[in-house]
């Protein structure tokens, strides 16, 4: 069984309690979400290591959705360890799928 652990945009492990606190408010938990006509591109922190690769933490998740077909239906996802990784990737990834400007929330 996996040993869950938390941890705030900084990386500072947090109790299960504070992340709970954390997770539900959007403006903490939403870094970006992009959409165009054809894709919807989302970064957010995600508060729990989900790396199973290696030492690194990646608390930061970016996903990408086909909005003409399913749009519940993930073509790529990446995950990150900073804040900064995350929202660089965020650009490069919209820029290649995205026609329209970029806006962050």
């Amino acid at each position: 069984m996996l040993n869950t652990k938390y941890y705030d945009k900084k990386g500072k492990e947090i109790t299960l309690d504070e992340f709970s606190e954390l997770f539900t408010d959007p403006q903490y938990r939403v870094l970006g979400k992009n959409q165009d006509e054809h894709f919807l591109v989302s970064t957010v922190w995600v508060g729990h290591d989900r790396n199973l690769l290696d030492d690194r933490i990646r608390i930061y998740e970016t996903v990408i959705f086909d909005t003409t077909a399913n749009p519940n239906d993930c073509i790529f996802s990446k995950r990150y360890e900073t804040k900064e990784e995350a929202l660089i990737w965020h650009d490069l990834l919209c820029d290649k799928f995205l026609t329209r400007d970029l806006q962050y929330a």
